[in-house]
């Protein structure tokens, strides 16, 4: 009986082929075990036919015990395949994450340069509102509420939409605010004009 060898590499794939032949080993074993049993003590070459059973009974035994120690070399070489392929399928994972992390990084420089460039932004809105102030034709017109150009209220909406949980709610609580900011410029406008008007009734 031919037995396979043990060759380093790919022990998963040789236990189950070893395991194949221990299974037809033992079937081999159990079926001459059988004949044995079955045989007739009184016939003439009962003698001749059990000692070639028995001979082909102790080849079996020995192929199998064999095998059983080849399969234990083989599961444990298994084992210790796969706990390497499972280390290198985890390295490559962890580099994989690693290799997306800058992306993150990337975008959260993106961030970090829009945020810093409000402080620059709310302070370009201060210096309109100064230089507004200042070049104000306060002999024509009426100086309106500070309500209509009110800086605060920017840095109150900006403030309230980056405390919001979810993105698309930062989305939400700043969307419009230029337009609402507008309209407070044509209230501010019709006021004056309403103003005018009335002086004119007057």
């Amino acid at each position: 009986m031919k037995l396979t060898t043990i060759i380093p590499g790919n022990a998963a794939g040789k236990l189950e082929r070893v395991t194949a032949e221990r299974d037809k080993a033992e079937a081999a074993v159990t079926e001459l075990r059988a004949k044995l049993d079955a045989l007739d003590g009184e016939a003439d070459d009962y003698a001749t036919v059990r000692q070639s059973i028995d001979s082909q009974l102790a080849v079996r035994v020995r192929a199998l015990g064999i095998l059983g120690d080849q399969l234990c070399k083989l599961e444990a070489k298994a084992a210790a395949e796969e706990r390497a392929a499972a280390a290198q399928r985890r390295a490559a994972a962890i580099a994989a994450i690693e290799k997306t992390l800058p992306e993150r990084v990337k975008i959260i420089e993106q961030i970090e340069a829009a945020v810093k460039d409000i402080p620059a932004l709310f302070n370009k809105l201060e210096a309109w509102q100064a230089k507004f102030i200042k070049n104000y034709p306060r002999a024509d017109v009426e100086f309106p509420y500070a309500h209509f150009i009110e800086t605060d209220r920017i840095h109150r909406t900006v403030l309230a939409a980056f405390r919001t949980i979810r993105s698309d709610d930062v989305l939400e609580a700043i969307d419009g605010m230029a337009r609402h900011e507008a309209k407070q410029h044509e209230a501010l406008v019709d006021s004056l004009r309403g103003t005018t008007e009335s002086e004119k009734a007057a």
